[in-house]
């Protein structure tokens, strides 16, 4: 489905979709509505998903692709490789997602069915332009500030935080093809503290970390990768430890007309702010490599609402608010950030 939207030859027969992706999208939804009533009917508690005979065929295919890569890969021509690699790169992440089904939280679930779905849109990017691009670099700063909600079983808590950073980028830019490539790292300090103490008197916790990130934006599709390495209390009653956390993002659609679902893949969504939203939006790319966008979604802390606004060739200022959610007397989510952008030819 998603290779569709990258290829050359795909005729448009359906609100933007060709007449293959139409197909499958009935095929997926008749298929996930039979996989919802078998599921229903079975009922009880589901067996390990390695006890599945379909578990250890995934884990073949993987071992048989790997062996082969690395018996013959002196023989294989260059489109023979590749037709290897497409093959060899979607096994290890079915693989993957079958083990985080098996053991890891649902966040990193989202996270990785998120990155598969994105893995044949990073191949078809690799086509050569027909025009030349052009190269930036892009330097940022951004501030935030809000009350988030943690809650577990035994417990619900108020944070407040406040956060600033920085970011550094290489971006390259493809006006023909409508294509932006950016490669970077963001750092970030941060505290946050409960909004009323409790009877352990939980203080203020001071927290920093660094995010590598890659971004490649289409001209229907776009995707984040990248991982948060930091200092940080990510849960009810944890103290502040070493992590590492993935970063993702997916734009669904063409930009005057997108879905945009992330997790930790900005810094106005990244911690100790809430980690996931969902929106729709509408932008375009500018002549001098700008992302411009506005989005409304949902956040944990509510709905919210964001904009890129360009000033001359080279700025950009990204202002973030979420709605006020109620949550007692006295007790609100919000989040309130802006970034701002500095594009410099290189």
């Amino acid at each position: 489905f998603v290779q569709e939207f990258v290829r050359a030859d795909a005729a448009v027969e359906v609100a933007g979709l060709t007449q293959m992706q139409v197909g499958m999208a009935v095929v997926a939804a008749v298929a996930l509505a039979a996989v919802a009533v078998a599921e229903r009917r079975a009922g009880g508690g589901a067996p390990s998903v390695w006890d599945e005979p379909s578990a250890w065929r995934l884990v073949g295919v993987l071992a048989v692709a790997v062996g082969a890569w690395g018996a013959l890969g002196s023989w294989l021509t260059v489109g023979e490789s590749a037709v290897l690699l497409v093959r060899l790169v979607p096994a290890a992440v079915a693989v993957g997602l079958v083990a985080l089904r098996s053991a890891a939280a649902p966040r990193l679930r989202w996270t990785a069915a998120a990155l598969a779905a994105g893995l044949p849109l990073v191949v078809g990017f690799q086509a050569e332009a027909a025009t030349e691009p052009f190269h930036l670099w892009a330097v940022e700063g951004h501030f935030a500030q809000g009350r988030y909600e943690d809650a577990d079983v035994c417990s619900t808590e108020l944070y407040d935080y406040q956060k600033g950073g920085a970011a550094l980028a290489t971006v390259r830019v493809d006006l023909d093809r409508q294509e932006t490539r950016e490669f970077g790292v963001r750092a970030f300090v941060a505290d946050q503290e409960l909004t009323s103490p409790d009877e352990f008197d939980d203080p203020a916790q001071g927290t920093a970390g660094v995010v590598p990130y890659a971004r490649i934006e289409g001209r229907n599709l776009g995707i984040t990768v990248g991982a948060v390495v930091g200092d940080l209390a990510v849960a009810s009653g944890q103290r502040a430890s070493t992590f590492v956390l993935p970063a993702a993002g997916v734009r669904l659609g063409p930009r005057k007309s997108h879905l945009q679902f992330g997790f930790l893949d900005d810094p106005h969504f990244g911690p100790p702010a809430p980690v996931f939203h969902l929106g729709f939006g509408t932008g375009t790319l500018t002549t001098s490599g700008q992302e411009v966008r506005v989005q409304a979604g949902f956040a944990e802390t509510g709905p919210y609402l964001s904009g890129t606004i360009p000033v001359g060739e080279h700025l950009l200022i990204e202002p973030m608010g979420s709605l006020l959610t109620h949550r007692g007397e006295g007790q609100s989510l919000y989040q309130v950030g802006a970034r701002v952008r500095v594009q410099i030819p290189r």
